[in-house]
């Protein structure tokens, strides 16, 4: 078993972040020397794909699902065998690799934007409601649980400037008197958006 250790950068997809070398001394290019890797073990998120160098025969370690760097380094087990069995009769010999990754190894954190609780959120104010009258908590929540970092809320999307919120504590309130006979106004329901 071989030991492999390999860096990808958050978020980012299509990549490859190891190589992985076999040697197979049947004849170059044949059935029997082409390498077939697959992940075993450590991956349940599919995360990963080993695809084959039909040159060289190398693994090639691809990234196909973003990776999180705040949920630690990523410990996966590949097999490799040959396309087909070698032709001498013996038993299809398979190697393992083990691989580390993905995020808490260093240098691949990004910064990510705010995720809020509940998206879309509803609520539900009376068109007679007095200007001020407190709508709805917009709660977000940063991902990027290493670094220390404030959220800002701020409106984003509010056609007819109903809506106010609070930059600090996401607390929506009524600006101006409503009206739900408003173009704006689609089966009782008004739009607006909100940014964190």
């Amino acid at each position: 078993m071989c030991q492999y250790q390999g860096e990808g950068r958050e978020n980012a997809v299509g990549i490859v972040v190891a190589n992985l070398t076999v040697i197979d001394k049947d004849d170059r290019h044949s059935p029997s020397w082409r390498a077939v890797y697959k992940v075993v073990q450590g991956d349940p998120e599919n995360r990963f794909l080993v695809k084959t160098n039909a040159i060289n025969n190398e693994g090639m370690v691809t990234v196909v699902k973003p990776l999180d760097f705040e949920a630690g380094e990523v410990k996966f087990e590949v097999q490799v065998e040959n396309e087909i069995p070698p032709d001498h009769g013996g038993m299809q010999h398979l190697s393992t690799a083990t691989g580390g990754g993905g995020g808490g190894g260093g240098g691949g954190d990004v910064d990510e934007s705010p995720v809020f609780e509940a998206s879309p959120q509803r609520a539900t104010v009376s068109e007679d409601a007095p200007v001020g009258r407190e709508v709805t908590v917009m709660k977000a929540r940063d991902p990027d649980v290493s670094m220390k970092q404030h959220i800002r809320y701020a409106m984003w999307n509010d056609p007819l400037h109903w809506l106010a919120i609070d930059p600090l504590t996401g607390v929506v309130k009524t600006k101006a008197p409503m009206d739900r006979e408003h173009g704006h106004v689609v089966a009782s329901v008004y739009e607006a958006g909100v940014i964190a």
